[in-house]
């Protein structure tokens, strides 16, 4: 038993030093810079499509269609 104690305390203290990984800075790597701010602009296209009862009206009323698109 003592020698399972020794043997499990001496692989214990030889164990590597384990080291969080580091965490990058995105305001390092952004194209605008306002004191702390830091701002990367992007356009994305989030939605398109045909909307073809705007106003939710039953189908008798006569719905009304318009071209939605989300930037």
């Amino acid at each position: 038993m003592r020698r399972l104690v020794l043997a499990a305390g001496i692989l214990l203290a030889s164990a590597p030093n384990s080291r969080a990984q580091e965490i990058p800075d995105p305001a390092a790597e952004a194209r605008i810079h306002f004191g702390p701010l830091a701002l990367t602009p992007t356009l994305a296209l989030v939605n398109a499509g045909m909307d073809t009862n705007v106003f939710n009206e039953p189908t008798f009323a006569g719905p009304k269609r318009d071209f939605t698109i989300t930037f």
